[in-house]
């Protein structure tokens, strides 16, 4: 699935930026530490989840709805 290919390539460009120490940062709440590339890759994974969620819930036609559910299924595995 091309789909999935694509955004697995994205996510992993993504996720290889952030720097271990980045998720310390983070969990400590230290401030004028760079979470840039942490950050990043939890907007992208948040944008994604809202497209799914969004695809899925605004069809109102139940057998469109399962399509829809089905395809991203795919998408993931």
């Amino acid at each position: 699935n091309e789909v999935a290919r694509q955004l697995t390539f994205s996510d992993q460009m993504l996720f290889c930026r952030i720097d271990p120490l980045e998720y310390i940062y983070h969990i400590f709440n230290i401030k004028g530490k760079d979470v840039s590339n942490l950050n990043t890759f939890v907007n992208r994974f948040n944008k994604i989840n809202y497209w799914v969620v969004t695809a899925i819930c605004s069809q109102t036609n139940i057998n469109k709805r399962i399509l829809i559910v089905k395809k991203f299924i795919k998408v993931a595995i």
